[in-house]
């Protein structure tokens, strides 16, 4: 006798651990209770159906010791140490309770246990595959009846993903560091993590180890300290003369310094060279603050376990540099703060950029804060439905280049109270209206999303761009060269 079993039997295990619910009477998809509800609704085609599957499934049964198929007996070759007939049931529900997801059989599965382990999966392979047949042709009637409208089902019980798929998982997160016994926050109260919980950054993963530790700090001329920064060491060769460190500051730029000794102790040091991280707008805008702090110092000081090891100075900026590091800082510092905002990473500004280009981040990013600002002098165009001009101009989402950051711009509302009408043209559809305002003004701007204003509303106060450099939309100094749409 030959008897064909599954390629897989760790497959065929998960097979049968997914049909268990339909066998036992206290589980919500109990077959029984899942035909009596089908009954519910069915009509007479559909009860001609289920009585069919209710006998199948009552004949399937694995609590008895019923036979679906066949029943053994075994004894030795001279008649003794025979056992009782137990049935393919029996086996099946052996294997299943004592050798797959428990380890005891109770009841009419006691008996199985006499056989050995091989018979009880062999019973098994039959009675739950044919178990599985039964599964599918109550799930095809129940589509057919959802089809036919008779019963309702959540569409997560049609869709809800039951296998992961996949032999890897690849995700995307952030780890926090504290010291032992930290609690994390609970995130049914905040969203935020304690002050003593740090990023995990490489900067704190080598600090890790205590010889790594190195405190950065920058100081004014009258030596009272400005800016400091918990630093690590992630290279170092004192082997060779002068010795070397690199030093990570601030997550983004490294310090290469050359290590003066005398006998053996550490007598000073010198920068010979700083390698700046600008892979992410993130990494480029702290590089950028780092190096203006560091014109702003009189001197930079390195120490380890409080103890100051040297001191270095020199890190002025011509002023020419000292602009251009300040507007790029200023540029990196509105693309990050729109990436907090929506919680997303954009490409790197890497290009060059113009003033245009500035004003209109600067505008992304306060009407992202929710703030209300100047914006167009006008006249600007509206095209409406209906009948009498636009309260208000609406102006659709778009997106921003940068520099090759690429950034979203949100939907606005453009006003003003003393705004006019005159129709330019009027077609089926729509007229199209120009929109004027008095000279000398402009219209005010918000997004609808993140600010909530009506007609009745405080429109005083108004943010200021702030940009280094160029005048405030609005004053004598600014001129109008963006266009808005309508």
């Amino acid at each position: 006798m030959v008897q064909e079993l599954p390629d897989s039997e760790e497959a065929f295990e998960s097979l049968a651990a997914r049909l268990r619910p339909l066998t036992v009477a206290r589980e919500p998809i109990y077959y029984e209770k899942v035909l009596s509800a089908l009954e519910a609704a069915a009509s007479d085609e559909n009860q001609g159906q289920i009585d069919e599957l209710r006998l199948k499934w009552t004949a399937a049964e694995i609590q008895g010791s019923q036979v679906q198929a066949f029943a053994l007996q075994q004894s030795k070759l001279d008649g003794s140490e025979a056992t009782d007939f137990v049935s393919d049931t029996q086996l099946a529900a052996a294997w299943l309770y004592a050798d797959l997801v428990h380890a005891d059989a109770t009841g009419p599965k006691r008996a199985a246990l006499d056989f050995p382990f091989v018979e009880r999966y062999a019973a098994a392979v039959r009675v739950f595959a044919n178990m599985a047949t039964l599964t599918v042709a109550t799930l095809e009637l129940t589509q057919k009846m959802i089809d036919a409208g008779l019963v309702s089902v959540a569409s997560s019980s049609l869709t809800d993903e039951v296998v992961v798929g996949t032999k890897q998982l690849v995700r995307e997160a952030r780890a926090y560091v504290a010291e032992v016994g930290a609690a994390p926050p609970d995130l049914r109260v905040t969203q935020a993590w304690p002050a003593e919980w740090k990023p995990f950054t490489v900067t704190e993963m080598k600090r890790q180890d205590p010889a790594n530790r190195v405190s950065v700090t920058l100081h004014n001329n009258d030596g009272t300290e400005f800016a400091s920064y918990d630093s690590a060491v992630v290279h170092r060769d004192i082997e060779i003369e002068p010795g070397e460190w690199h030093v990570l500051v601030g997550g983004c730029t490294i310090f290469k310094v050359a290590l003066e000794r005398d006998h053996g102790n550490f007598v000073g040091g010198r920068i010979d060279g700083l390698h700046n991280f600008r892979d992410t707008n993130q990494l480029g805008s702290a590089a950028s603050q780092l190096r203006l702090q560091m014109h702003a110092a009189a001197s930079v000081r390195f120490s380890v376990n409080d103890v100051e090891l040297f001191e270095l100075s020199g890190f002025k900026l011509s002023p020419d540099e000292l602009r251009e590091e300040e507007v790029l800082a200023e540029v990196l510092g509105d693309i990050v703060a729109i990436e907090q905002l929506t919680g997303e990473q954009f490409s790197l500004c890497a290009t060059r950029f113009t003033n245009q280009h500035r004003l209109s981040l600067r505008r992304s990013r306060l009407l992202h804060e929710g703030k209300l600002i100047r914006s167009s002098a006008g006249p600007l165009q509206a095209t409406v439905a209906g009948d009498g001009p636009p309260q208000a101009i609406r102006t659709r989402e778009s997106t921003l280049d940068v520099g090759g950051a690429v950034l979203p711009v949100l939907a606005t509302f453009m006003w003003h109270p003393q705004m006019s009408a005159q129709v330019v043209q009027a077609m089926e559809g729509g007229t199209t209206y120009s929109m004027s305002i008095p000279d000398g003004e402009r219209f005010l701007e918000w997004a609808p999303d993140n600010l909530d204003l009506r007609p009745d509303s405080d429109f005083s106060n108004i943010a200021q761009y702030e940009l280094i450099g160029i005048a405030e939309p609005g004053s004598a100094k600014a001129s109008d060269s963006r266009s808005a749409g309508s």
